[in-house]
């Protein structure tokens, strides 16, 4: 529903992460997502759901740990998220040592759940303000403007694999062009194509589970993937494979990882246009 709100609460200290949740599940409004303080727990609740915000709940936490929370800037999403942290004082000034997000909302534990509510509230109704008023632009630009039938759309890749490098990488090489999605493995990779619609993929080759391979013949296999173009990323010693994969499975071709901007760029516009 459109007027729903996301939470995602993930962190270190359980105790705290489950009080929240207590709290908040109480407000018909509002969607609770839990995941563990990992890459791919955290991704795999950002893919498959609209987030809207993300509460840390910080216990003890090394540098590693407060780092892992920069994946929303690399992957482009601080723009769409409003990040809450709930911490002692000396855990929160560690989180901002660390940490290179760069808005982010802090709460000293003791924490006040009603405060945390209100914050929370703030930003759903700054959100509803946005839809709204991007809503009477769309309808401006539809109607006075005369929206020019045909205009191009910016066209959405979704990029499969293992490696949360590649992904970040990937990412900040396309997103000036298209809309990227990134996601960490098939299994994630289905449920975000059960309810959105892509124009190509780049898929990894070689992961754990499912290789790539194995990805594709499942896409091609469902009617409502079976004609999305798909391209492999590989390393240089899988390229034999591929060459005999490309003839059996017959995917719209296949890159070198790493791969640079303008090969990457240049095999998606030979795809699509």
């Amino acid at each position: 529903m459109k007027n729903e709100f996301n939470v995602l609460i993930t962190g270190r200290n359980g105790r705290v992460a489950s009080d929240v949740f207590d709290h908040l599940k109480e407000k018909q409004d509002y969607r609770l997502f839990r995941s563990q303080p990992n890459y791919k727990d955290i991704f795999r609740v950002i893919c498959s759901e609209d987030i809207n915000a993300v509460v840390i709940c910080l216990q003890e936490e090394s540098a590693e740990n407060i780092e892992l929370y920069d994946m929303f800037t690399d992957y482009g999403l601080l723009k769409e998220l409003y990040i809450m942290v709930i911490g002692t004082d000396m855990e929160c000034e560690r989180f901002k040592g660390f940490s290179r997000l760069s808005e982010v909302t802090f709460h000293i534990r003791p924490i006040n759940i009603f405060a945390i509510i209100d914050k929370l509230d703030q930003y759903k109704a700054a959100i509803k303000e946005s839809d709204e008023a991007t809503d009477s632009n769309r309808f401006f630009e539809k109607y006075v403007n005369k929206e020019v039938p045909g205009a191009p759309r910016r066209k959405h890749i979704l990029v499969v694999d293992d490696d949360v490098q590649v992904l970040v990488q990937i990412k900040l090489l396309l997103q000036e062009f298209y809309n990227v999605t990134s996601v960490p493995s098939g299994r994630y990779a289905y449920a975000y194509l059960e309810k959105h619609m892509v124009d190509l993929i780049l898929l990894d080759y070689m992961m754990p589970e499912e290789n790539g391979p194995i990805v594709l013949k499942n896409l091609r296999a469902n009617k409502r993937t079976a004609n999305i173009p798909i391209v492999f990323l590989t390393g240089v010693s899988e390229t034999d494979m591929v060459r005999k994969t490309l003839l059996e499975l017959r995917p719209q071709g296949y890159l070198l990882k790493p791969a640079n901007k303008i090969e990457i760029v240049s095999k998606i516009i030979e795809i699509l246009g």
